[in-house]
């Protein structure tokens, strides 16, 4: 991958943005669309941010990330679709911190009751309730 700056009239077949926590974006280049299509189908999104580093290497340099400084990872290219989303979501946002916790409730525990029902060997019906 190159780690040039861009200065190119015409978009490279992938830009790689790491967004950090501070503030800063680095950004990595792949000319070539063939090496770019091999990353995009090397790369796990479930797993991405599941290893403690996240490295990306050149002919002559590598970059090294701690994934909990990274807060997004932009693939820019225009061959392929975007990743399926993994079993159970059905849509992935970006909050701002102060929405997650208006939302979240995080200061507002809740107790909510939760009623078991179970069917024991004798064919009765067993429900229990827990607060």
């Amino acid at each position: 991958m190159n780690m040039n700056p861009l200065s190119h009239t015409t978009l490279p077949a992938m830009i790689v943005r790491i967004h950090l926590t501070g503030g800063s974006v680095e950004s990595f280049v792949q000319e070539s669309e063939a090496k770019a299509r091999e990353l995009w189908e090397r790369i796990d999104p479930v797993r991405l941010f599941a290893q403690q580093r996240l490295v990306i290497a050149g002919t002559h340099s590598k970059s090294v990330f701690a994934c909990s400084e990274i807060v997004r990872v932009d693939f820019v290219q225009q061959f392929s679709p975007c990743w399926q989303f993994p079993d159970g979501y059905s849509d992935i946002v970006e909050l701002a911190e102060a929405d997650f916790r208006r939302h979240a409730h995080l200061d507002e525990p809740r107790a909510e009751a939760v009623t078991v029902r179970r069917v024991a060997e004798d064919g009765r019906k067993k429900s229990v309730t827990i607060e």
